[in-house]
């Protein structure tokens, strides 16, 4: 289910993306339709994300290991995400509160320093950075690369880490008030779908790990017990991974 919602949210993202190409963003609905699927996108992350930092924390008794960070980590890039789709969207279109919302969110627009756009950009930036952080940390954890499902692990985590360095690269495109002509907003735009198809394929092959562990009769080991819906973080059983790549 978990990776489901994944895949769900990566697709958003992905149709988001493409809103923001010049050819399509002139539609002022079709750009509030893509600022909308991220910010449902980033909310459904949010959830995600909380639910197996809750887990990892639940199993390990503490926060100060490898698996609770790597989540701490997609969870602040997640909240950063959903801040900064809602500071970007247009000011002058005030729909569902969320010019109202974005006002009050911005530090920048109580001292004056820069447009709640502005900041929401640099927020997603920041959000991206610490995606690709928690997919190196995740990496760090890794010890064994010699069976099937170690190896499709580290191809989701390559997936993951490729697709937010894509987001924050991208982000720059999106920076108002720097002079970036249509042009740059089209390189940044394909940037940004690039990185959703990354992580919506690294959600895709979590799927497969998932299915492929579940039905490997060498692989039972890795399923949860009867009696408990926690698996083995340890044994890096997918239905905990479904966010750690």
């Amino acid at each position: 289910m978990i990776e489901g919602l994944e895949l769900g949210a990566n697709l958003m993202f992905v149709v988001g993306s493409g809103c923001f190409l010049p050819a399509y963003a002139h539609d002022m609905d079709v750009f509030l339709m893509g600022c909308g699927l991220f910010v449902f996108g980033s909310f459904v992350y949010c959830c995600i994300t909380f639910y197996t930092l809750c887990e990892a924390v639940h199993y390990h008794d503490n926060i100060l290991n490898f698996e609770s960070i790597e989540h701490v980590l997609y969870l602040l890039g997640s909240l950063l995400y959903l801040i900064g789709t809602v500071m970007y969207w247009p000011p002058e279109i005030d729909r569902y509160h969320m010019t109202w919302l974005a006002k009050h969110l911005s530090l920048g627009v109580y001292f004056n320093l820069f447009s709640t756009q502005f900041e929401g950009t640099i927020l997603f930036m920041v959000g991206s950075a610490f995606f690709a952080f928690a997919s190196f940390v995740n990496g760090l954890n890794q010890r064994s690369f010699d069976t099937l499902t170690n190896q499709l692990l580290t191809a989701v985590t390559s997936m993951y880490l490729g697709g937010a360095l894509f987001f924050v690269m991208g982000s720059v495109a999106f920076l108002p008030d720097l002079g970036c002509n249509e042009t740059m907003v089209c390189i940044g735009a394909t940037l940004y779908i690039l990185g959703s198809v990354l992580l919506g394929i690294g959600s895709g092959v979590s799927i497969y790990r998932t299915s492929y562990v579940l039905s490997n009769p060498e692989s039972q080991h890795l399923k949860p017990a009867s009696n408990s819906s926690t698996p083995s973080l340890q044994d890096k059983a997918p239905l905990k991974e479904a966010i750690s790549a």
